[in-house]
């Protein structure tokens, strides 16, 4: 039976991470994609290093100023802290205006 075109299949060779990619054999045509690897971490990416002890005091006296101060009292604190910042009516957004072509958000 003779082959069909649909049916041969092309040869590829398949790379493992970290071996040497320079050895070639005779299979390889050069139509493969090289890709790159996908575990190479972003520059300026955060790296947590796990929880200090400052900031692990800072978050405890946090909570219990909470739990002391209970809902009312955060619920108070969140009235004057919005009394105190200008409504967004008076914002003004000049730089916004005046880059209307290199702004993100359109509005």
């Amino acid at each position: 039976m003779p082959f069909r075109k649909g049916f041969l299949r092309r040869v590829t060779i398949r790379m493992r991470h970290g071996l040497d990619t320079s050895k070639q054999t005779a299979e390889e045509d050069g139509t493969q994609i090289e890709r790159v690897d996908r575990t190479k971490k972003r520059k300026g990416a955060m790296i947590r290093k796990g929880d200090s002890p400052e900031m692990i005091e800072q978050m405890r006296a946090f909570c219990l100023a909470s739990a002391r101060c209970g809902v009312q009292g955060l619920v108070q604190e969140f009235m004057e802290i919005k009394k105190s910042t200008p409504p967004p009516a008076q914002l003004k957004k000049t730089a916004f205006d005046k880059n209307v072509d290199k702004n993100r958000y359109k509005g």
